[in-house]
């Protein structure tokens, strides 16, 4: 299978690095154009206040910032995007949108209940996705 274009969905938790690592290896072994997508988090009834949602996109722009700089410390050439909505869907329709052929994305060690009220990112990508994900998983 052939990687041309590959886009990295990072939150700024504590597995960013990891996936960075793993997708700048991704990166460099199939010199693929490299896309780095963070979306901004704007929960429930903050995003009736303008000062919230101006909040989460500044901390989404820092976010693919210093993944930037992080890929590019490491040989890779990437472009950003940061987008609001539905993590999943925003992180599949970019995918879809830029042709990508991989998607590198973290997961999250969580409860049953803690599920119920913060659902997975990457279980909700897989539904929404025909493109490959790589899942790099987080510490227990």
């Amino acid at each position: 299978m052939a990687i041309s274009a590959i886009l990295v969905a990072v939150d700024g938790g504590h597995d960013t690095d990891q996936v960075l690592a793993l997708a700048t290896s991704m990166a460099l072994a199939f010199s693929a154009k490299t896309h780095v997508l963070t979306v901004a988090d704007v929960p429930g009834m903050a995003a009736t206040s303008d000062l919230a949602v101006e909040a989460s996109e500044e901390r989404a722009r820092q976010v693919a910032r210093a993944a930037l700089e992080r890929l590019a410390e490491s040989g890779v050439t990437a472009e950003s995007h940061v987008a609001d909505g539905s993590p999943a869907k925003v992180i599949a329709a970019l995918a879809r949108s830029l042709g990508c052929d991989l998607i590198v994305i973290g997961h999250r060690h969580m409860s049953l209940l803690g599920r119920v009220f913060d659902p997975s990112v990457c279980d909700d990508l897989l539904d929404h996705t025909s493109c490959p994900v790589l899942v790099v998983p987080g510490s227990q």
